[in-house]
């Protein structure tokens, strides 16, 4: 369920995005999307924090509690359920996996500009 809300989420932004024009609105929407990607980026290094065996005093252990439930696992996607795999296997799907969030992202576009725009590219 959280990868079709993720997805729906992303479809909908990516609408918004498209629906706006201008140069000023879309330099300001990259600048959004880069204040969130370091954003999300700050939130999963302070929950690698909370991996690590350090006995952290009360400020501390209770923000990287709260961090660490937004922090993306792949654990979540039990990719072991499907097929028992070795370590290195399980690596190299988890390094895969990003190729096939890109290809997902290029499918999603493609499909946007066929619906949306009549096939038109350009």
């Amino acid at each position: 369920t959280f990868l079709v809300v993720l997805l729906v989420g992303l479809l909908l932004l990516y609408r918004t995005i498209d629906k706006q024009g201008g140069v000023a609105q879309a330099l300001s929407m990259v600048l959004l999307s880069i204040v969130i990607s370091l954003m999300i980026s700050s939130l999963q290094q302070i929950g690698i924090l909370g991996s690590l065996s350090i006995e952290w005093g009360e400020p501390i252990r209770s923000i990287v509690n709260l961090v660490s439930l937004f922090n993306f696992s792949f654990e979540i996607l039990q990719v072991e359920c499907a097929a028992s795999l070795s370590p290195l296997s399980n690596y190299a799907v988890r390094a895969v996996m990003v190729y096939a969030v890109l290809m997902v992202a290029a499918a999603m576009h493609c499909c946007w500009v066929l619906l949306a725009h009549g096939g038109n590219f350009g």
